[in-house]
C-alpha cells in the first residue's frame, strides 16, 4: 500500500489543551454537539421585542416550554446555564465555518441537527426540500467528518453534551 498515503490528524493531548480531559473529535460528537446547540436554542426564553402589558394572572405553560416524563407528566424546562449557552454559540459558529467550505452541506446539517432536535423526521424533511435520502446522508457526514477535522487541527477542546 505504499501508494495508499493517509495523513491522520494527532489526538489533542489533554495536558495542552487548557488542562482538559479531551480527546480528538469524531463526526459522532460534533453531530451530538449540533442537536445539543439547536436544543438549548429552543430552551431559551423568547426575546422578540418590547415586553408588552403585563397582567396578574398565573403564567400558562404550554407544551413546546415543558418535556414529556416516562410516566406521561410533563416537566419544565429550565433555562440554560451560561455554560450550555457558550457551548451553543461556538456549535452554531461551526455551521458559518462549513458553510464557507460548502453552503449546501451547511444547510442540510443544519437542517439535519434542527430536525433531531426537535425529534422531526429526516424522510420528510428531505421530501420537502427535494433532497435524497441517501445524498442527504452523504453530504451531512461528510460536513460532519469535516468539521470534526477542523475542530481537531484547531485543537479545540471536546465538550461534552451528556453530562
Amino acid at each position: 500500500m505504499a501508494g495508499n498515503k493517509r495523513t491522520t490528524i494527532p489526538a489533542i493531548d489533554p495536558h495542552t489543551v487548557g488542562g482538559h480531559s479531551s480527546s480528538a473529535w469524531n463526526p459522532e460528537q460534533v453531530g451530538e454537539c449540533l442537536i445539543a446547540a439547536y436544543t438549548i436554542l429552543d430552551r431559551c426564553p423568547d426575546s422578540h421585542g418590547p415586553r408588552g402589558h403585563g397582567n396578574a394572572w398565573p403564567t400558562v405553560v404550554t407544551d413546546e416550554q415543558t418535556v414529556p416524563e416516562p410516566d406521561g407528566s410533563r416537566v419544565r424546562c429550565a433555562p440554560p446555564s451560561p455554560r450550555e449557552l457558550t457551548h451553543m454559540e461556538a456549535a452554531l459558529d461551526w455551521l458559518r465555518i462549513l458553510g464557507q467550505e460548502d453552503q449546501v452541506t451547511a444547510q442540510m446539517v443544519s437542517h439535519w441537527a434542527l430536525t433531531a432536535a426537535r425529534r422531526h423526521s429526516v424522510k420528510i424533511l428531505c421530501q420537502r426540500h427535494g433532497w435524497a435520502l441517501a445524498t442527504f446522508y452523504r453530504k451531512r457526514m461528510n460536513g460532519l467528518a469535516f468539521l470534526a477535522t477542523h475542530l481537531n487541527i484547531k485543537a479545540i477542546p471536546v465538550f461534552h453534551t451528556r453530562s
